[in-house]
């Protein structure tokens, strides 16, 4: 397999517009955040048919997560994903290499209680003497 380097233009260019085998390598790096916790956005992005980020297609895969993502927020919908994660996975459409853990270190006069989605918001935060 041949490596290409794009400049961030280029990538994006490729990345978001360009469909499946329309001019996309056979591997493609990206980075995946998913801070809200719901599963649907890993799907509907990266794994169904049609996702916007999508460079591979499974027509059972599309429909379990399409019928998951009707779900409302609860344990009937964690378990239709649970499903879907566990067909997946013995497919192997994307390979994951590294996962960050976000740590962080507060001074004692800091009052602040970090967010699940990482996000660090000033105007949630207040110094104290």
């Amino acid at each position: 397999m041949k490596e290409v380097r794009q400049d961030r233009a280029q990538w994006n260019e490729i990345w978001y517009y360009v469909k499946p085998g329309e001019g996309r390598g056979d591997m493609i790096s990206s980075i995946h955040g998913n801070e809200s916790g719901d599963a649907g956005r890993t799907f509907g992005s990266y794994l169904i048919s049609g996702g916007t980020l999508n460079v591979w297609a499974d027509a059972k895969l599309t429909d379990m997560a399409k019928k998951a993502n009707t779900l409302p927020m609860g344990p009937e919908r964690q378990k239709a994903f649970q499903e879907a994660f566990s067909y997946v996975y013995g497919q192997v459409p994307i390979i994951p290499i590294v996962h960050p853990k976000f740590i962080f270190g507060m001074a004692k006069n800091l009052d602040w209680t970090p967010r699940m989605d990482t996000a660090l918001r000033v105007n949630e935060m207040k110094l104290g003497n």
